[in-house]
This record gives structure tokens, sequence and C-alpha cells, in this order.
């Protein structure tokens, strides 16, 4: 009679393992996952705080003041936007529709400024973005300051109307701070008209800087 076997003297089935190789790898590839969600959702919520505070006209308004300064909020002017990200920036609307960017440059930039910006026979844009072209230097009165600006057609400019579309079309860009200021403050202005930006005047820029000091 032949004994049944039951198995009992085989060897246990060793249970599968994952290769430590694997582990090391796949620990490491979650460990990148989990780093790229952590910076991503940082990314994403400095994102919402920047564009929050950046239209926020309380939070910016006191920040214009520092550079612009003025005796009271000006009636009738929106504070759209407002950034301190590489170039301090705020845009400005006017009860007339004339819309005016006023930048604060840092030390770093001024000669830019100076070679650029404020250069007749530059033709390149603010920041690079797009060009410039029929650029003539002039003088305007503003408070009994005789300011530097540069009048120019701007070609694929940035989005000021929020149209979604690069806007093109006649500006006029003032220095406001006195030249060789180590921080220049310029204002780059807009006019518009029934089809698009006409070429601001005069009377336009200072219309614009009334309800600020620029005279001092």
């Amino acid at each position: 009679m032949v004994d049944a076997n039951w198995g009992a003297d085989e060897a246990p089935t060793k249970s599968k393992r994952i290769p430590q190789w694997l582990w090391w790898c796949g620990g490491g590839c979650l460990l990148a996952l989990v780093v790229a969600a952590i910076l991503g959702y940082m990314v994403f919520n400095y994102g919402k705080q920047l564009v929050a505070e950046g239209t926020d006209p309380e939070k910016q308004w006191p920040k214009l003041q520092r550079i612009l300064p003025f005796d009271e909020r000006p009636v009738g002017y929106e504070l759209n936007w407002g950034s301190s990200l590489l170039v301090e920036t705020y845009a400005l609307r006017d009860s007339e529709g004339r819309v005016g960017l006023v930048m604060r440059f840092p030390e770093s930039q001024a000669g830019a400024v100076d070679a650029q910006l404020m250069n007749p026979d530059h033709s390149g844009a603010l920041f690079g973005m797009g060009g410039r072209r029929e650029v003539s230097a002039l003088k305007i009165m503003v408070q009994g300051r005789d300011l530097e600006a540069v009048r120019f057609y701007q070609q694929q400019g940035q989005d000021m109307d929020g149209d979604g579309q690069p806007d093109q079309g006649h500006t006029v860009m003032v220095r406001l701070t006195d030249p060789g200021a180590t921080e220049p403050v310029v204002l780059q202005i807009f006019t518009p008209g029934p089809e698009g930006f006409v070429p601001p005047t005069e009377d336009d820029v200072r219309a614009f800087l009334a309800p600020f000091h620029v005279g001092q």
C-alpha cells in the first residue's frame, strides 16, 4: 500500500516579493511625484494669491501712492492691476478711458531705461514684446516740470484694454523721475479712439497726471 503524499514534505511556496531595486526606483519616483504635487500646489496657491492681491485696489492704491504721490484717491480712476514681480507695475484707467501703465524699475535696470525705453533711436518695445516705430523725443510740461518723453507707434504690445488681443497703436512714454534716478519711474499712456488707440496729446498726459504730485 502506497501512503498518500499530502504535501507535508514539500517546501512551502515563497511569496512573491517586489525586487529591491524596483522598490527604490518606485519609491524615488513616488517621492518625486509627491514633491512635484506639493510644489504645484504651492505655485497654484501663490498664483491665486498674486492675482487676488494684484486686482485688489485696497491693497494696490497705497503701494502706488509711494511712487506716484496723491493727497486723496483720484476720483474716476480704476486701478486694475498692481504687481511688484520683476518690475513694479500698476495699470490705471481714468474716466475718459485713457490707460496708463506706471512702472518703477529697479536700480539694476536703470541703464536699460535710458538706453532703450527713453531712447528715440531704439526700436524695441517694452520688455522686448513687439516693436515700435515712428519714435520721436519730446518734452512735456507737467506741473511746472519739463518731463522727458518719447512718442511712438507700438506694435504687438500688452493687452491693455482686456479684450484678449495684444494692443498696438500710438502711445507716449513719460519719465516721471529726474534723469539719473536710481529707481526710475515711467508712465506709458494710451488714448482710446473709435478704432484703437490714437496718438495721446500733451494735454492727455497732463490730464491723466493731474491728481498726482508730479511737480515735487
